[in-house]
């Protein structure tokens, strides 16, 4: 395995100095699979910082670096990805990010640090709900015909 990790760091590096950020990417994540599967989260761990560091908007990049620092307890760098995806996010997952940036603010023991991406969900989401159509309620009683009264009255 170390034979792998050093080929495909190495790959990255190339690739990188070549400006291939597509491949680049390609080839840190599976940087990072390799050396979680092999037991060395921390380094996985920065690998993919790093990587977000040079694509801040990677959401899949984000989203496994903020599961990394939740399993390791890493509570103010959780606050940092999920207030980033907040504002990557769309619909419900940009919901549930901001629920997940709220409970990581909380065990950072900041609660108020999610405040920015929590405002950001909410104007969001009432922006979206400001523009769906309005449904207006039936301004009169609409009645069934009468001879499915009088089924209905004959069954009762």
């Amino acid at each position: 395995q170390d034979t792998l990790v050093a080929a495909l760091d190495a790959h990255r590096v190339t690739l990188g100095d070549q400006g291939d950020l597509e491949s680049e990417r390609s080839v840190t994540m599976r940087l990072s699979v390799v050396l979680r599967a092999g037991g060395d989260t921390p380094r996985s761990r920065d690998v993919l910082a790093a990587w977000v560091e040079r694509d801040p908007n990677d959401v899949t990049a984000l989203r496994q670096l903020a599961d990394l620092d939740s399993s390791s307890e890493r509570w103010s760098d959780v606050v940092s990805h999920t207030t980033r995806l907040v504002s990557l996010d769309q619909g419900e997952a940009q919901a549930e990010t901001a629920m997940r940036l709220f409970d990581a603010a909380g065990k950072a023991g900041d609660a108020a640090s999610a405040r920015d991406g929590l405002e950001q969900a909410q104007r969001e989401r009432a922006i979206k709900v400001h523009h769906l159509p309005v449904i207006e309620p039936p301004l009169r009683r609409v009645e069934p015909p009468a001879a499915m009264r009088r089924t209905i009255a004959q069954q009762g």
